[in-house]
């Protein structure tokens, strides 16, 4: 029977900071990511046969997940950092129950980043106040499709860019999404890139810089093309 009892800390944030924007509804999963002197908890207590597994197999990733969780004070503290922190968040503890017993399982801090998947890194904020180090991973791709498809009409019609021209980005998958419609011709984020489509959109007057997670900010090379 567990005495001890872990926790996970997971925030739902309004105005997320990510790619110069700021998103609504992004769900931050929260996890202690250094190395800790002593496990949460005695792994006797939540993995089964510990002692004779440990000595057959390598479990360290089934370690590594129950140190990533945080005990009752980190959990209670972090909340509070949280509150504070982020203007618009709600921000819940759930008591973790059951743990993982598969020797494959992925620690947060080992999912492979990319594409929208990234981490938060909120021990290198400003005046951080907590004695252990917190980060956080998230998935903005679900609210970034939903905000580019409330803009696209209205963007579209500011765009002198077809972009049904485009060898391999079409409107369909939304490989391409407008996020400026203050300028004619606004702002665009590419999510996937190949060497024809470069070089096309350099065709057109474009220049592509490319920022965290292999996704391409295109903008006019002049602000007063028409």
């Amino acid at each position: 029977m567990v005495e001890k009892k872990l926790y996970r800390v997971v925030s739902r944030i309004d105005g997320f900071p990510y790619g110069g924007r700021y998103f609504d509804g992004i769900e931050v999963v929260w996890f202690y990511s250094e190395r800790r002197e002593m496990p949460p908890i005695n792994y006797n207590e939540v993995i089964e046969n510990y002692k004779e597994r440990r000595e057959k197999e390598d479990i360290n990733k089934i370690e590594s997940y129950i140190d990533e969780l945080f005990v009752s004070y980190e959990a209670s503290r972090l909340k509070k950092y949280l509150d504070q922190h982020f203007k618009d968040t709600v921000t819940e503890i759930r008591e973790v129950d059951s743990f993982p017993d598969n020797s494959d399982v992925i620690p947060l801090k080992d999912v492979p980043i990319g594409g929208g998947i990234d981490f938060y890194l909120l021990w290198k904020e400003d005046k951080y106040p907590l004695s252990f180090k917190v980060e956080g991973i998230f998935d903005i791709r679900p609210v970034w499709r939903k905000t580019a498809q409330k803009q696209w009409k209205i963007d579209l019609t500011l765009n002198d860019l077809d972009l049904y021209e485009l060898p391999s980005l079409t409107i369909g998958d939304r490989s391409i999404y407008v996020l400026d419609s203050g300028k004619i011709g606004g702002d665009f984020l590419v999510v996937t890139l190949n060497e024809e489509t470069e070089e096309f959109l350099k065709s057109k007057g474009f220049r592509l810089e490319e920022i965290p997670g292999k996704i391409y900010k295109l903008y006019f090379q002049q602000d007063d093309k028409t």
